[in-house]
């Protein structure tokens, strides 16, 4: 496993952390609590938490895959927390340029290409669908949620992620695990028209499972914060309307 990281020049990536990376993603995989837990903080120096990715990023998701995939990894979870900050990338900037590009100048900033590392790195994530889905099945409630809440950001994929979602929320016992699934599902077509056929199958299933998938606000609000890619904010408004909160 990981054969192929010292054959990177890193440095050539990223000057600063270069050296960094290798040790970083190879604790992901320590036996040491300590070890695993300093290397996700620290985004393995490939990415942070408000979803800044580097040229770095892109190069170092294989080996992210690498180790999701082998079955001796511990605290996968915490990888795909990763994965899916990531992948964040290019939504957020996707809807931020969406809202505000319009009434922009075309030298602003935002009006500008996006990098060619943050397209490189959402793809690079999306790379792992298979491997996602599987996951969606896995005995690990923290898996099935995790990977749910990557799919939810394959915004290039949103009809098949969509029908795959859908069909796990048919299967999945686990209450908690459900309405992630379907959190998961809603975060994937926002943005969406609202008359679009994705979106509009997504909005159906979400409602018809209200009653019969969450048993309480409090297991939207407690998947909700585990994974906080999906704001709070976002699922009062939702319950809101409903007289939950």
């Amino acid at each position: 496993m990981l054969e192929k990281l010292d054959e990177i020049d890193w440095n050539s990536f990223s000057p600063h952390a270069g050296d960094l990376i290798p040790a970083s993603i190879r604790a992901l995989a320590s036996p040491n609590v300590d070890e695993r837990r300093d290397a996700f903080s620290s985004g393995c120096h490939i990415c942070d938490f408000e979803g800044v990715v580097y040229e770095s990023t892109p190069i170092a998701v294989p080996f992210l895959l690498e180790l999701l995939e082998d079955r001796t990894t511990p605290e996968k979870d915490r990888i795909l927390i990763l994965l899916q900050v990531i992948a964040d990338s290019v939504p957020d900037v996707v809807r931020l340029r969406d809202k505000v590009t319009k009434s922009l100048p075309t030298d602003s900033l935002l009006a500008r290409p996006i990098h060619w590392y943050v397209l490189a790195s959402y793809l690079a994530v999306e790379q792992g669908y298979a491997l996602y889905c599987r996951l969606l099945n896995d005995k690990e409630a923290a898996l099935r949620i995790g990977a749910a809440f990557v799919l939810g950001r394959l915004i290039n994929r949103r009809p098949d992620v969509s029908a795959t979602l859908m069909q796990a929320t048919e299967t999945e016992r686990d209450n908690r695990v459900r309405a992630a699934f379907l959190l998961a599902l809603m975060d994937l077509v926002e943005g969406l028209p609202e008359d679009d056929p994705v979106r509009q199958s997504a909005t159906l299933r979400f409602e018809d499972a209200f009653n019969e998938a969450i048993s309480s606000a409090a297991t939207v609000a407690e998947v909700s914060h585990s994974f906080g890619r999906i704001s709070k904010t976002q699922c009062s408004a939702f319950w809101s309307e409903r007289g939950t909160f």
